[in-house]
């Protein structure tokens, strides 16, 4: 072999491992999250398609990418009071990479002429964006008439640490396992223990007047990109992708008809999801609950007040008073199947029957409800 024989198998050697090398540098995570936004800033949604894996090139095969975006645009939003569309995208800022303890993400902001949509991606490992996650954040006004969550969420759900699970088998007030499929209206609330209220949660929390702990609703309304997952296998509530925390479940079980079914509600004790608990099974039996007759009378008559109006909110646990079935028979405002507990009762009456009807301020009573009947009359002055 000759030397220039040596020196070009040592040259065609070289240049094979510095394009083996860039090539492995361009088929990075970094670079595959970097291009990905990089397309979608230049409108080369077809390119950005192609670094998404199977399954969400599938979803977005309807609209494609390039009217997902488009659909963004238009989008109205809340400016000043007003509602404008969110307009052009006009820039695309470069991703940033998050370390976090259980995996990598990246994330991003589109921004629109007069809205921003932050973005976050997962990445498999393929280099092929398996995941994406829009949020809010204080970076603007956001478009949200999108998914919030798409692909392999369970990518985010490890990252952030939400890989905690709580399972609810749900028993009849007799003790057999409930039928849930059977039961035309299965709802239930989630609520995750906290030290302190945020002021955006107001309106979806709950204190214990026993013990003075605070609750509030997971997902709570404010969070944009919930990874949370439920869905009832038989007569089990599974809730999959939860943070660690301390829980409580509220479950109320109804069907609209006369059924055999017994109707019932659930509310849970608290239960701790933590490193050495990361999946819990309880067994919660269903209560069949009291109920609240109202009949609002006039102190000097005896007579029922026409059109007069009681509702009634449990204080005791945060069982939604709309999961009540609520009527009126014979002037009398009947409230079944309710949770036992403290309840206020709210009255609202006319003071005249003319059409224009003019009512009283709306007084509260405390009344506690046990698992049973219960009937009370309220005197108007």
């Amino acid at each position: 072999m000759t030397i220039r024989t040596c020196f070009l198998i040592a040259t065609v050697l070289t240049v094979s491992f510095v394009f083996a090398g860039w090539a492995f540098a361009q088929n990075t995570p970094d670079t595959a999250a970097s291009a990905f936004f990089e397309h979608i800033k230049e409108r080369r949604f077809e390119d950005a398609s192609a670094l998404l894996t199977d399954n969400l090139q599938t979803y977005f095969s309807r609209p494609t990418l390039r009217e997902f975006i488009i659909r963004c645009e238009s989008q109205n939003i809340s400016v000043t009071n007003e509602r404008i569309a969110a307009g052009g995208l006009q820039n695309v800022d470069p991703p940033q990479r998050k370390d976090l303890p259980g995996g990598v993400i990246w994330e991003s902001v589109l921004r629109f002429k007069n809205a921003a949509l932050p973005v976050r991606v997962a990445i498999d490992e393929q280099n092929k964006i398996a995941a994406i996650e829009f949020y809010r954040s204080s970076e603007g006004p956001t478009p949200t008439q999108m998914p919030r969550c798409i692909g392999n969420t369970a990518l985010f759900a490890k990252a952030f640490g939400h890989d905690y699970t709580l399972l609810v088998e749900v028993l009849t007030p007799d003790g057999q396992p409930c039928q849930v499929d059977q039961y035309a209206s299965r709802s239930f609330g989630l609520y995750r223990k906290v030290y302190a209220i945020p002021e955006d949660n107001r309106n979806s929390s709950w204190t214990d007047p026993e013990d003075g702990t605070h609750w509030i609703m997971h997902p709570s309304p404010a969070d944009y990109a919930d990874r949370t997952e439920a869905r009832w296998q038989n007569n089990v509530l599974r809730m999959s992708a939860l943070e660690k925390g301390t829980y409580r479940v509220a479950i109320t079980l109804v069907n609209p008809r006369p059924s055999e079914l017994p109707r019932g509600n659930i509310f849970t004790p608290p239960v701790t999801l933590d490193e050495t608990n990361k999946e819990q099974k309880i067994t919660a039996q269903m209560v069949r609950g009291g109920t609240i007759r109202i009949r609002i009378v006039d102190a000097e008559t005896g007579e029922p007040i026409e059109k007069a109006w009681a509702g009634a909110t449990n204080t005791s646990v945060p069982v939604s008073s709309t999961q009540v079935i609520r009527n009126k028979i014979d002037d009398v405002h009947v409230h079944e199947f309710v949770f036992p507990g403290r309840y206020v009762i709210t009255l609202h009456c006319p003071v005249n029957q003319a059409d224009d009807l003019v009512y009283t301020p709306e007084e509260e009573y405390e009344v506690m409800i046990a698992d049973g009947d219960d009937y009370v009359e309220f005197l108007i002055m």
